[in-house]
């Protein structure tokens, strides 16, 4: 799994409630979303990031919502 952090996006993340959140790549979002694992999203209150919790492991993952649009 991809875990690249970009340096904008990490720091919004330490600022906010999203600190416990793992960045991930396009390909890695859609990976989790139609993987097997059962995820809910959990998206924040901006419209600027998507999130998905694994909910066995109460992991959770992140990435912007443009970048996901992009795909890349």
């Amino acid at each position: 799994m991809m875990t690249l952090r970009e340096p904008l996006f990490e720091k919004r993340l330490q600022s906010s409630e999203r600190r416990d959140y793992t960045y991930v790549q396009p390909d890695e979002y859609c990976r989790l979303l139609l993987s097997w694992r059962k995820m809910v999203r959990v998206d924040a209150g901006d419209s600027e990031v998507c999130g998905l919790m694994d909910l066995q492991s109460g992991k959770r993952y992140a990435i912007e919502r443009q970048r996901l649009l992009r795909g890349s």
